[in-house]
């Protein structure tokens, strides 16, 4: 099963350029492509990301795989801050870690301030966890269940305070499973839309979506607290290739130390799609 092979040590380091190595081997999975991730490399303290490297089959041939990390002067005098080293796989894929090491390898250079380091991370997709009912396969993100459940959540990351859009783009189920997902998605959305005439003809509300089915709702939460959600209908997902989610993190929020902000996908039936990237940007006011 996917999932963390190792974590740790959680030290405390100087500022400075640091290069961590991993010496690993593995086996490939069936049916996975050798350009696309089945491991990842993470290096956070806490809710702060920091850095990562995505591990093709290439790599583990490789034998050795190595992620240079700077460390900040605000960082090291942060109270709490801690390193850990996160290594897990994403796929079905048999993982041996024989050692792990990190060297200082340098001073760091004097920079500008620049914006925070989860911003500047392009993909987020291979970095969110996947439910018991998920699977990946070439990169993107499955669900193969008739059961409602959580298809993708995580990361649980910090981010300063400011105005921010998710852009989720789907991506088609192969056909015979898409047409099994719709027939499903199509016979819920018919059963609600009778109950909701129902409903009416008995001088009853319609119900809390006016008789459509959703086939699953993505959220931007941290911890209990719901910062935006949005639906994607049986009816209407054929037009959405692309799912924007705005959202905001207000100034308390970014100093609370125990804020993570996580995107959480919720599926109420079988999904005919699938997803294949996550973006996150800010946006004006």
């Amino acid at each position: 099963m996917p999932g963390v092979v190792v974590c740790g040590p959680y030290r405390h380091l100087l500022p400075g350029t640091y290069r961590f190595r991993l010496r690993v081997s593995g086996t490939k999975a069936s049916g996975e492509d050798d350009n696309h991730p089945v491991a990842i490399l993470e290096i956070v303290s806490r809710r702060e990301y920091i850095d990562h490297r995505l591990i093709t089959l290439s790599d583990l041939a490789k034998g050795e795989i190595e992620l240079d990390v700077d460390v900040t002067t605000e960082q090291a005098l942060s109270p709490g801050f801690s390193v850990e080293t996160r290594f897990r796989t994403l796929v079905a894929v048999q993982v041996a870690i024989s050692a792990l090491s990190c060297e200082r390898v340098s001073d760091l250079k004097p920079t500008e301030p620049g914006e925070a380091r989860a911003l500047l991370v392009k993909e987020w997709l291979p970095l969110l966890w996947t439910g018991h009912e998920a699977r990946r396969k070439n990169g993107n993100i499955f669900h193969s269940s008739a059961k409602p459940s959580v298809v993708f959540f995580g990361p649980y990351w910090s981010l300063p305070e400011g105005n921010y859009e998710a852009i989720f783009t789907l991506q088609a189920e192969a056909a015979g499973w898409a047409r099994e997902a719709l027939i499903r998605g199509y016979v819920r959305a018919l059963r609600t839309a009778l109950g909701s005439i129902l409903r009416r003809a008995r001088g009853l509300p319609g119900g809390i979506h006016g008789g459509r089915f959703p086939l699953c709702t993505i959220q931007a939460i941290s911890r209990d607290i719901e910062l935006a959600s949005k639906m994607i209908f049986v009816g209407n997902w054929r037009a959405k290739k692309e799912v924007a989610l705005p959202f905001t993190v207000t100034t308390s929020q970014s100093e609370d130390p125990d804020f993570g902000l996580e995107f959480r996908l919720l599926a109420h039936t079988q999904l005919p799609f699938g997803f294949k990237s996550v973006v996150v940007r800010r946006i004006a006011a």
